[in-house]
């Protein structure tokens, strides 16, 4: 989404909404730029967008889930899916990836395995008097 943001700012997205308006031929709308034939909002956008990117990193993650999996190859298969048509928007995607991945995230998962098990399982973090599930 912040390369979207980046790549498409709101100016250039409101002319895209009046050239939809005017054609009504299917273009790529809102802030993650999904190809559409109905108007959406960003806010669908990011819905249509997160639903295409969760099958798609799961069909990677399983297809890369092996003892060298590198999740950054899987940004980068997942990117190079969303925008088929462009490498270096896999390669900035993956690079934006890597970069707040490691400011905000320590450790990231090491399988696939591993991931679902992440989400499967309840989380338990100790706060000290009590106990926190999320």
């Amino acid at each position: 989404m912040i390369y979207e943001d980046f790549n498409r700012p709101i100016l250039v997205r409101w002319i895209e909404y009046i050239k939809f308006w005017i054609t009504h031929k299917p273009h790529t709308l809102g802030i993650m730029q999904v190809m559409t034939s109905k108007h959406i909002n960003n806010k669908d956008s990011i819905v249509l967008a997160m639903q295409k990117i969760r099958l798609d990193s799961i069909a990677a993650m399983q297809k890369y889930s092996s003892p060298q999996f590198d999740i950054n190859h899987v940004a980068y298969s997942i990117a190079k899916k969303y925008n088929p048509g462009d490498y270096d928007y896999a390669c900035e995607v993956q690079e934006i990836f890597e970069h707040i991945s490691s400011i905000f995230y320590k450790r990231m998962p090491l399988s696939y395995n591993e991931i679902i098990l992440t989400l499967n399982n309840e989380h338990v973090a100790d706060t000290g008097n009590s106990i926190i599930q999320k």
